[in-house]
């Protein structure tokens, strides 16, 4: 048999492309704190204020579950309904690989569901819950006076867009932020003075949001929608709401008459967020899978400087999670025990077998730990925890081994078979 060591040309050529191949991976790899996986579960999220668990069970849930079961990749539907509100969980069969398109079916379907009752919200298609987010921040409230949400939620959707344009952001998410309404406090006795009750001011209002189509034109190829202008979008807009006629003067009377109309947020709130015991709104953001997660969190703290002396005294921008910070705690681990390894492989050698041999089993661990980078790279892997655990775990067992293999040849050299026989 003719040993690869005959040939120290080609031996030092592989070195140095295993040098060169671990090096670029160890650059180059995008690094992540979590494996990524085929998301096979998404999950429906509908409200229904007021409703008990069990007319949410039979008006929404029950509707919606047998619509998404239409789906032939859906294996379980799960429904959890409670009082306002319908969560359900949805899981694809394991088979299934193009995760992306039955999704999207998914979500036809669900546009589909049209019974459900006056009063239940648009149902919420939420595919993005599996995995962690990259980068948390608050911007959080430090006035004196109550929270401004208002101004709080201008900078939160501001920061939300800037973050979404970073190269390599996948979603962003604002959590805490009260939904914003628009309130009209109609006065009783004018309105009683026109012979109006609350019901009608409220119906003649809601009339006159023209906000959904009014018809459809088809032609010959064509279909058109069609909308007819008038839709709420500003507070004069409502206030110029005619709601009936003044009996005493005969003047038309609008809903800026009789009424105030401001925007406030919805109370109670949905959510809030407290960071420190502050009242706060939460950005978040998640990062690609194929990126640096070092890289990508330079660009975060980047704009996040940029974005911070802009805000007025009483709102701070803070980082709360950094997930860049655990990545690169556990590749240091890795470059440690690495290290560690190395040098008790070459420590317990040199005293027992001498320099030579020591040299030669302490350079197999980093130059393993390199090709296995290198395959990683080739095979589309990123560098993750799984990943880093697996290698430390396997450092482990070449400590080992080089121990063994490296005494075993030497003893064999000392009985006097040749150098090929022994290796």
């Amino acid at each position: 048999m003719i040993g690869l060591y005959r040939y120290p040309r080609l031996i030092i050529l592989l070195l140095l492309l295993i040098l060169v191949a671990g090096s670029a991976a160890i650059s180059t790899m995008p690094r992540l704190e979590d494996p990524h996986m085929k998301n096979r579960v998404v999950f429906v999220i509908t409200p229904y204020p007021g409703a008990d668990a069990a007319r949410v069970e039979a008006l929404v849930s029950e509707p919606i579950e047998r619509k998404l079961r239409e789906v032939a990749e859906v294996k379980e539907i799960n429904a959890i309904s409670r009082l306002g509100l319908s969560f359900i969980t949805i899981e694809m069969k394991d088979e299934v690989e193009n995760v992306a398109e039955v999704a999207s079916r998914l979500r036809d379907k669900l546009g589909e569901v049209t019974v459900l009752p006056e009063g239940a919200g648009p149902p919420k298609f939420d595919d993005k819950r599996l995995y962690a987010f990259t980068s948390i921040m608050a911007l959080g409230w430090f006035g004196d006076e109550a929270p401004n949400y208002a101004i709080l939620g201008r900078y939160a959707k501001e920061l939300r867009t800037r973050l979404a344009n970073v190269d390599g952001t996948d979603f962003v998410r604002i959590f805490g932020l009260p939904d914003e309404e628009i309130e009209v406090i109609f006065d009783a006795d004018r309105l009683a003075m026109m012979g109006l009750d609350l019901t009608q001011a409220a119906a003649r209002l809601k009339a006159a949001d023209t906000r959904n189509a009014v018809g459809l034109l088809e032609g010959r190829g064509h279909r058109f929608v069609l909308n007819v202008e008038g839709q709420f979008t500003d507070l004069d807009r409502i206030r110029a709401v005619p709601v009936g006629i003044d009996p005493a003067s005969g003047r038309q009377v609008t809903v800026g008459d009789i009424a105030e109309v401001h925007r406030t947020h919805h109370d109670p709130p949905a959510s809030l967020a407290l960071v420190d015991g502050r009242p706060a709104v939460v950005i978040a953001a998640r990062m690609l899978t194929d990126q640096r997660i070092d890289e990508w969190m330079q660009r975060i703290e980047a704009l996040r400087a940029e974005f911070a002396p802009r805000l007025p005294h009483m709102v701070h921008l803070d980082v709360i999670f950094d997930q860049a910070r655990y990545t690169s705690r556990r590749l240091s681990n890795l470059m440690e025990n690495l290290v560690y390894s190395a040098l008790i492989v070459f420590s317990v050698l040199l005293v027992t077998l001498g320099w030579r041999a020591s040299l030669i089993a302490g350079s197999i661990l980093p130059l393993a730990a390199l090709a296995s980078l290198a395959l990683l790279d080739a095979m589309g892997f990123a560098i993750e925890q799984m990943v880093i655990t697996g290698m430390i775990i396997a450092l482990g067992i070449m400590v080992d081994n080089a121990i063994v293999v490296t005494d075993e040849v030497q003893a064999r050299l000392l009985k006097g078979e040749r150098r090929s026989v022994a290796v």
